[in-house]
């Protein structure tokens, strides 16, 4: 009878091995693919680390150039403060070390006095006659929707009328759009009166 408890035990003990065997094992395989998970974000946080490592190299490379910049410009700007100052016949005093050329450029567009429309075709005329009817200034979109056209072909009647002379002024009407318009002089001298 001894024998058959000590048999009974013996397999009870071998089961329970087996068990804890299959349990260890279960575990290892989790283990394994835990690590093989980190070793994997850990690559994608190397190379992240390389890149934003090149781009800190690459901005402290252009700090350090522009701090050059810098204290060339200020090297420069210290030489500018020996001047050389003059009286005038007004007894007034005034800098002569460095002469100031102003130089005032016409940056408005040309206003032409006289605007033959007879060259134009009739597409670029309705483009006119939109812009003469208009109280305010019309983005691409706009004119285009009114006159049944794609932007593109408005873009470039528009071109075309500046190109003939005619006045087309434009001002921003939104964050990123032009608007465009006939200034009063510009209308006048169109309609013909």
């Amino acid at each position: 009878m001894k024998f058959w408890r000590l048999g009974e035990r013996w397999r009870e003990l071998d089961q329970s091995l087996a068990s804890s065997f299959t349990k260890v094992r279960g575990d290892i395989a989790v283990s394994f693919s835990w690590l093989n998970y980190l070793r994997e974000k850990d690559k994608i946080h190397d190379s992240r680390n390389e890149r934003n490592s090149y781009f800190l190299g690459k901005m402290s490379a252009e700090i350090r150039e522009l701090q050059r910049e810098i204290q060339i410009l200020k090297g420069q700007v210290a030489k500018g403060h020996a001047r050389t100052l003059e009286r005038t016949s007004q007894g007034q005093v005034r800098d002569v070390s460095q002469p100031k050329v102003i130089e005032k450029k016409d940056i408005s567009p040309p206003k032409p006095t006289t605007i033959g429309t007879s060259g134009l075709r009739a597409s670029q005329l309705e483009v006119l006659n939109v812009l003469y009817e208009s109280d305010r200034p019309l983005g691409y979109n706009e004119i285009a929707r009114r006159l049944g056209k794609s932007e593109k072909s408005i873009r470039n009647m528009i071109y075309e009328l500046r190109v003939a002379g005619i006045g087309v002024l434009d001002k921003p009407i939104g964050s990123r759009e032009k608007g465009f318009y006939l200034d009063a002089e510009t209308k006048i001298t169109v309609s013909g009166r």
